[in-house]
């Protein structure tokens, strides 16, 4: 599932919602496309105690349309889906619209009900977003690559700047809903989403579910929340920890000790990402700006793949002119430092005290700057 479509999936703008005791009976029709006679889709309901999605129904597609019919006590956080389908959307009482696209197109739809009509509206809003952002990166990419050839720094800057506030532009349009909308479906599943997506501090997280009423709280999703920020409280790591140490080979076959590293800039960077993955990708003119704009004295990174040492690491690496360490780590760096999502970097000081941990952020050289200044 594409970095896009899921940006697209998890956010909506759903109205305060009463629940109450009784049933609530609910029928999909859906629309499809390209889908063989037979095709099996299933409704899926998300579990709250192991925090996923579990299968509650499934029927067949007929000439390309299918309908469910059930009954529900609570609203719930709801998934259609198969080889091919991958809708996330709100079960409620009513008569829900669901079309249907595949997995790497942007245009399903899901409407019919109150919640989910907000839904789909505020997802048209957060799309034309994502496709300004990616529009973006499409048309400088080749700009960017001749900057980095050329070592055009003014110019890395320039665009660097201006993809982070795109990048920003989407945030806000994000936050926003949950500051407007405290106590509305959508809340939770931007609290949801960012606790799983480990990027919320458990006392921001802790504050936006205390403003759900109890009858949001007692949704599947609500109870998610719940138990994923008493979760929160355990998690290994956090700001003002020592960072662990690790032994590893670096892809230049050399042995890399981070305590031994650690003096030879005032700050360290840990960058975990992917080549694989989008967000990484998005997100990689940020750490080359950080790279640039400081000198090695000032501060070092560390890349840390989550991956095999494979060509098509080494390949990203030489192609977007990467020119510092890196390591090749599937799990074990990864469990070490509890990195549930990438990019994730922790910027740490000369005595190895985690100073932050960020998602590569636009603001990232401001705790940077606090650091050398202190």
């Amino acid at each position: 599932m594409s970095h896009y479509r899921l940006l697209i999936l998890l956010l909506g703008l759903p109205f305060l919602f009463s629940f109450g005791s009784k049933q609530k009976k609910y029928t999909i029709h859906g629309n499809t496309q390209q889908q063989e006679d037979g095709t099996l889709i299933y409704l899926y309901l998300l579990d709250p105690i192991d925090n996923t999605f579990v299968k509650k129904d499934s029927t067949t597609i007929h000439n390309n349309t299918y309908t469910f019919k059930g009954s529900i006590l609570n609203n719930s956080y709801a998934l259609l889906s198969n080889k091919t389908i991958e809708d996330y959307f709100i079960l409620e009482n009513g008569v829900i619209n669901a079309k249907n696209t595949s997995i790497d197109n942007n245009t399903s739809s899901i409407t019919g009900t109150i919640n989910n009509d907000a839904l789909n509206t505020f997802t048209k809003q957060v799309t034309e977003v994502q496709e300004e952002l990616k529009k973006f990166k499409t048309d400088n990419q080749p700009l960017l690559e001749q900057a980095i050839e050329a070592k055009n720094g003014q110019l890395i800057d320039s665009i660097s700047t201006a993809f982070n506030n795109k990048l920003k532009q989407l945030t806000e349009t994000i936050l926003k809903q949950t500051l407007n909308t405290p106590n509305s479906f959508v809340s939770m599943i931007v609290i949801y989403q960012r606790l799983t997506n480990n990027n919320i501090s458990r006392e921001e997280a802790y504050a936006n579910y205390h403003s759900l009423s109890p009858e949001l709280k007692n949704t599947n999703i609500g109870q998610a929340i719940g138990m994923l920020i008493d979760k929160l409280s355990n998690t290994k790591l956090s700001i003002g920890d020592k960072a662990p140490n690790f032994e590893i080979k670096d892809l230049s076959g050399n042995t890399f000790k981070l305590y031994d590293n650690l003096n030879k800039s005032k700050v360290t960077i840990l960058h975990f990402w992917a080549p694989w993955c989008p967000s990484c990708e998005e997100r990689l003119p940020t750490i080359k700006a950080t790279r640039k704009q400081y000198s090695l004295k000032d501060v070092q990174i560390i890349s840390i793949a989550l991956d095999e040492d494979n060509e098509e690491l080494r390949k990203t690496i030489v192609t977007e002119d990467l020119n510092w360490t890196h390591i090749a780590s599937i799990n074990s760096l990864q469990q070490l430092y509890d990195v549930k999502t990438i990019p994730t970097i922790f910027i740490l000081d000369q005595t190895g005290i985690i100073q932050d941990i960020k998602h590569l952020e636009p603001d990232t050289t401001s705790v940077i700057q606090d650091i050398l200044q202190n």
